[in-house]
């Protein structure tokens, strides 16, 4: 199941073939489809029940430098490392951000992003179920004396503790992590301003017909990704894009998407609260 590098071409794009007991005819809007991803994930990842809390950490985190070699720097590696900082250009190109503007970041990981916002003049609280994610951030923070704070808890927590009180919400490769979407979308319409902007980048939204997801939302089936389930617990979804853009529109939000083709990191949906 977990394989060396010099062993990823052998793989190709295989994807997991569906268990016989998984009915695809059910409605994806149903508690019964739910609790079907759910028992999918039981059998990828070998555990009992899913909950954030335990299922998403990143232990190594704190045994990782915060400051001189967090994140993608740690890879030693520049081909890895420009993905993610194209996509921290796209975000911020596209976020309309100015010194003194608010900003959210869920599932920000060791903050490069959030970090940037701060140092721009904004005003940056970060969300992350991963204590030691938490830790970093606090530690960028100090380190460059901005107006940047972590805080330990869900998607849908609200630092602000009030509505209408961010201009940005930002998810970079975490959103996919969110199994309560569904609830979570009209939330984060509630904690932006008027005319506030929300950012997916680096999100597995894709066209419907794909052969990892052969539904409008679940678990991706790509051997690659079964693989980091079976080894972390993570949640890992992924949606079509008509499906996911349209409990959107629902919401009050319009959209707009701006790709990249460079890389698919840096692959955004830009979202406008109406």
């Amino acid at each position: 199941m977990f394989l060396q590098p010099a062993r990823h071409g052998e793989f190709g794009n295989s994807v997991l073939e569906l268990p016989e007991w998984f009915d695809p005819s059910l409605d994806v809007e149903t508690a019964d489809y739910a609790r079907q991803q759910l028992r999918l994930w039981s059998e990828i990842t070998l555990r009992s029940s899913y909950d954030p809390v335990t299922c998403e950490e990143s232990p190594e985190v704190l045994t990782m430098d915060f400051l001189r070699r967090p994140s993608f720097y740690s890879t030693g590696r520049a081909d890895e490392a420009a993905p993610h900082v194209l996509a921290m250009g796209n975000i911020l190109l596209h976020s309309g951000i100015r010194e003194g503007d608010r900003v959210l970041e869920y599932g920000a990981g060791f903050g490069r992003n959030a970090l940037a916002f701060a140092r721009l003049g904004a005003k940056v609280d970060t969300v992350d179920v991963d204590q030691g994610f938490c830790q970093a951030v606090e530690a960028s923070a100090g380190q460059y004396d901005v107006d940047l704070h972590a805080y330990k808890g869900l998607f849908g927590f609200n630092p602000a503790g009030h509505d209408c009180a961010y201009d940005l919400i930002l998810f970079y490769e975490s959103f996919h992590h969110a199994f309560n979407f569904r609830d979570l979308i009209p939330r984060l319409h509630g904690m932006l301003k008027a005319g506030g902007r929300l950012i997916l980048a680096g999100e597995p939204i894709v066209p419907k017909g794909q052969a990892l997801l052969p539904y409008d939302w679940g678990i991706r089936l790509d051997w690659q990704n079964v693989a980091v389930m079976r080894l972390r617990g993570w949640m890992e979804l992924g949606f079509t894009q008509p499906y996911l853009m349209s409990l959107f529109e629902k919401a009050g939000f319009s959209w707009r998407l701006h790709d990249d083709p460079r890389t698919d990191k840096a692959r955004l949906f830009l979202l406008r609260k109406d």
